[in-house]
């Protein structure tokens, strides 16, 4: 069962954004962690090796962050 927060939350928001810029489906970026956005972040934490947790945290957006700034400047 996926469990859906119904508030907006900044962070959250911005992990989808990251997440589109890199290429990953969460719909449309609405601060919501639903189940497209949990299953980008889990694809993204699985592919770079990370704990799979599909949560938004600190460490994810810095970890998304990153990955951007290294495609930046490929």
């Amino acid at each position: 069962m996926f469990v859906c927060s119904l508030a907006f939350d900044r962070d959250v928001y911005t992990a989808q954004i990251y997440l589109q810029l890199l290429g990953y489906d969460v719909g449309q970026p609405d601060g919501l962690t639903g189940p497209k956005t949990r299953k980008a972040i889990e694809e993204f934490q699985s592919r770079y090796f990370q704990q799979v947790t599909g949560s938004v945290s600190k460490p994810l957006i810095i970890s998304l962050k990153n990955r951007i700034q290294e495609n930046l400047n490929n």
